[in-house]
């Protein structure tokens, strides 16, 4: 539910940031063609956006082609390879939220990929409650069936989420993980990108403090004209970096409302 930091990412020439691929949690896409089926079925998009992008084709060329893929069990680390191929030199950000909500997942990443660099984005519990909430993200984000208000499924997914984040990333070493403060970001998006350009070894751009500029480049768009943005719905609604988002929750919540964990 925090789409800025990694969208400005997408400003960077060297820097591929698709929608969510929903790729790392699947041995093969027929694995992940069979997990979102019927209504969960848009969270196929983000590879067919991806593909679109590196290959400038339309959505029923890269549909048919990851069907392709589905029919003929390619593997997800197979596709992985495509999508790199495709991107030459650039850096491949995968952005996919799902992932920290299993370790196991998280660890594949570490095994599937040369030396990898994580980017810890942390938000404050209850900002992204808050966020979770205003755009019903429950609605989209759960695949299972759970006994959970919203409010409360919004810290769950929170808690869960950074406790094997951190677990993870014990093991990795410090020069390939960066924590990425979403407040901080608001307040100093300049430092804080330079200091992300640092981590990847790349240059700084300052089109990457223009989040909102060249939308249809960043892939925020959907898939077909009727798509949403997968992720952050809220993001299209925004013109401009506003430090006032950091703090908004205060209006709503206390930190007293989050449970002793």
């Amino acid at each position: 539910t925090c789409a800025l930091p990694i969208l400005m990412l997408g400003g960077h020439p060297l820097l591929f940031s698709p929608p969510e691929l929903e790729l790392l949690n699947f041995n093969t896409l027929a694995e992940r063609k069979a997990a979102f089926e019927g209504r969960n079925s848009f969270w196929l998009e983000g590879a067919v956006r991806a593909l679109m992008e590196i290959n400038e084709w339309d959505a029923t060329r890269a549909g048919s082609f990851v069907e392709s893929c589905e029919d003929n069990a390619v593997s997800t680390k197979q596709f992985y390879r495509m999508i790199q191929d495709g991107i030459g030199k650039k850096i491949l950000v995968d952005k996919t939220p799902a992932y920290s909500l299993d370790l196991e997942t998280l660890k594949r990443a570490e095994a599937d990929f040369d030396n990898p660099i994580y980017i810890h984005l942390l938000r404050h519990p209850c900002g992204m409650i808050h966020s979770f909430e205003k755009a019903k993200i429950e609605q989209i984000f759960t695949r299972y069936h759970h006994p959970f208000a919203a409010r409360e499924l919004a810290e769950l997914l929170w808690l869960i989420g950074h406790q094997n984040i951190l677990e993870f990333l014990k093991q990795i070493p410090a020069h390939r993980q960066y924590r990425l403060s979403f407040e901080r970001l608001l307040q100093s998006p300049g430092q804080v990108m330079e200091e992300v350009c640092r981590v990847l070894n790349l240059e700084f751009c300052p089109d990457m403090l223009q989040p909102y500029k060249d939308k249809k480049k960043r892939m925020t768009d959907g898939v077909h004209a009727v798509s949403r943005m997968i992720g952050d719905i809220k993001f299209n609604q925004h013109s401009e970096i506003n430090a006032a988002v950091a703090e908004s929750w205060k209006q709503y919540y206390s930190e007293d409302q989050l449970g002793d964990v």
